[in-house]
């Protein structure tokens, strides 16, 4: 059977929850190109992603494949806490879930980026040829995929605790909670786990918010389940509740490639609309300014 070729980095599951009755989405484009309409599968991936040819000669998806186990297992949490009555998660959904948002982060194109650049610092040096190039994919592909198969039954995964004991010990520092609306009300972006942190600011001046900073200095972490679902994770031990205006300005503040949403949610929410619309359109601005103006690893957003 032949590898599969679209690994994405937003799960499809979610996506598709976030489209129209038809199927469709309206895709945002961050970098200033038209916004455009697509489905669910068709949208925040990359071609042959995680395909290996050397660390598994038998299965190039070996790591794909793992990677859709936790996103499976995600699906049932996600499908489980819309049917609850609480707003709050069990050691076993918070346990699914911390490996969920930790692969998110660990395989989107930005991280991956960052990975790719540290190991042509190594492989650099070597001759370029097809098999340092196939190293170096098989690398990237290894590097971004531990969380899935961290504890799978056909892997010595032992080097792997100490590595995921440090991403639960940033989570724990977080009270989790659930966030709920009566109608569709929230987007989704490329990135699903959208960091914020309040920037300390001069008496009597405007609270500004920074985005896509780095979990260990956050404040607040959202990520948008469903249009009629959020979870939040928040500092100070106490569970919390946040605006849908709020949720989505954290969304749009975190979107590097992209933001999404049913393509007839604008004409049945058109206020929560009009405030996404504006914010998506700040952040497209913010995008286009030079990367000594705006930053990449910090946003400022009122």
């Amino acid at each position: 059977m032949a590898p599969k070729k679209k690994h994405h980095f937003i799960s499809v599951h979610l996506l598709r929850g976030f489209a129209s009755s038809s199927g469709l989405l309206q895709i945002v484009p961050i970098d200033g190109r038209p916004r455009k309409t697509a489905t669910a599968p068709n949208v925040g991936y990359r071609n042959h992603a995680h395909t290996v040819s050397l660390l598994d000669r038998s299965n190039p998806s070996v790591f794909e494949d793992l990677q859709a186990e936790v996103e499976s297992l995600a699906a049932t949490v996600i499908s489980e806490l819309r049917a609850a009555t609480t707003d709050t998660l069990t050691s076993e959904q918070r346990e699914i879930m911390q490996r969920f948002l930790v692969l998110h982060l660990s395989r989107h194109p930005r991280m991956m980026k960052n990975i790719r650049e540290s190991a042509d610092v190594h492989l650099g040096p070597l001759e370029d040829s097809r098999h340092v190039a196939a190293m170096r994919q098989d690398l990237l592909a290894h590097a971004v995929s531990w969380v899935a198969y961290f504890g799978g039954p056909n892997h010595d995964l032992a080097s792997n605790a100490g590595r995921w004991e440090r991403y639960r010990r940033e989570f724990d520092q977080f009270s989790w909670n659930l966030v709920r609306f009566d109608k569709p009300s929230l987007i989704i972006g490329d990135t699903l786990v959208c960091t914020s942190a309040i920037l300390p600011v001069s008496s009597g001046a405007t609270t500004d918010r920074a985005y896509n900073i780095g979990i260990s200095v956050a404040e607040r972490i959202t990520v948008p389940l469903t249009p009629q679902l959020g979870l939040l994770l928040s500092r100070g031990g106490k569970l919390r509740t946040l605006s849908a205006i709020a949720f989505n300005r954290t969304t749009a503040g975190n979107a590097l490639e992209f933001a999404a949403y049913a393509t007839d949610w604008p004409d049945s929410s058109p206020d929560l609309y009009s405030s996404v619309d504006d914010d998506l359109q700040k952040r497209r601005r913010d995008r286009a300014r030079p990367l000594e103006q705006t930053g990449d690893r910090t946003e400022i957003r009122k």
